[in-house]
């Protein structure tokens, strides 16, 4: 992110069978070139897409967010648990599907 910058548009993409994207807009403050220096010897902002961590240090300087606070993390889990539910679990032949099958057979072994 820019310093100096209020907005910043964040895009995860996530595929399980279809693909999905989740979309958070996070605002941050002005920094003054003290908190730059300052927060780039702290090391965090090296290993960050966008050299932030809003879970972070940088947290001080994120005034609002529009969105899924976990995408902006690194991952929309909530986004991605949908999807596996919609297509891993309770779709056709799915984890529940299958569970079901199971169950029935038990049923049918059953003396």
């Amino acid at each position: 992110m820019v310093a100096g910058s209020t907005e910043a548009t964040v895009v995860t993409g996530s595929a399980v069978v279809t693909g999905s994207t989740e979309t958070t807009v996070v605002t941050m403050d002005a920094l003054s070139d003290h908190d730059i220096r300052s927060y780039i010897s702290t090391r965090e902002p090296m290993d960050k897409a966008g050299a932030y961590a809003i879970q972070g240090q940088a947290s001080r300087w994120i005034s609002r967010i529009e969105g899924d606070y976990f995408n902006v993390v690194g991952l929309p889990v909530s986004l991605v648990y949908k999807m596996l539910r919609e297509h891993i679990i309770e779709g056709p032949g799915g984890i529940a599907d299958r569970q079901d099958l199971v169950n029935r057979q038990n049923l049918h072994d059953r003396p």
